[in-house]
């Protein structure tokens, strides 16, 4: 697929990086970088952003949190990844660990096509590094319950659309309302936070291509 070719290509340029980001971080959030400066302490994770191809579409996998109250990301729609463990090689080993965990899908280090510009997530304390992924297996998902409530699938078109940001009101995991929030509506899903930080950069990368 030509477009797995040109995707691959604009992962090895210069990334869209952290001027992406601003699309969709909250008014409330600093960049990353400047956040990490002013973090004493951070743990560091792996996410795989993974492209596969259906019926001539190309498609990402995302995935929805199981629900755990004092959880902040309880619930949210997520991309596979976790916390780097004593055992893995590196983050991106990680990222693989984490999705055939969560997801049962079983990445090798032939699918890895590139990496995303990392980000910090101030309220778990998390330094997160995207790996984007060509999977070409077939799609026999094995869920986690603990972990994932449900996985979903979407035409990676739909981020070129120019009213894919939009905006509003948000009930966060601390019991308050946070108004304003810039978010992805993917699925009739609000992708937002992290995610959606991710997903913004690599949207500004599609849109090169």
């Amino acid at each position: 697929m030509k477009i797995i070719d040109k995707i691959q290509k604009e992962l090895q340029n210069k990334l869209p990086g952290e001027a992406a980001h601003v699309d969709v971080i909250p008014t409330s959030r600093p960049i990353s970088s400047k956040a990490l400066k002013q973090a004493e302490y951070y743990r560091e994770s792996g996410v795989a952003l993974i492209l596969v191809e259906n019926q001539k579409e190309l498609q990402c996998i995302l995935m929805k949190r199981s629900i755990h109250p004092g959880n902040p990301h309880s619930g949210q729609v997520a991309l596979p990844g976790g916390k780097i463990e004593d055992n893995d090689k590196d983050l991106e080993a990680t990222a693989r660990r984490e999705t055939i965990e969560e997801i049962g899908i079983k990445l090798d280090t032939n699918s890895l096509i590139g990496k995303l510009t990392p980000i910090y997530i101030p309220v778990s304390k998390f330094k997160v590094q995207p790996f984007v992924y060509h999977y070409k297996g077939d799609l026999d998902f094995k869920l986690d319950p603990l972990e994932v409530d449900e996985v979903f699938l979407f035409d990676i078109k739909l981020l070129k659309k120019e009213n894919v940001i939009k905006r509003k009101e948000i009930l966060l995991s601390e019991g308050y309302r946070q108004k304003s929030v810039p978010y992805f509506d993917i699925c009739n899903e609000t992708v937002w936070g992290a995610t959606a930080m991710i997903l913004a950069e690599f949207r500004q990368l599609l849109l090169r291509t």
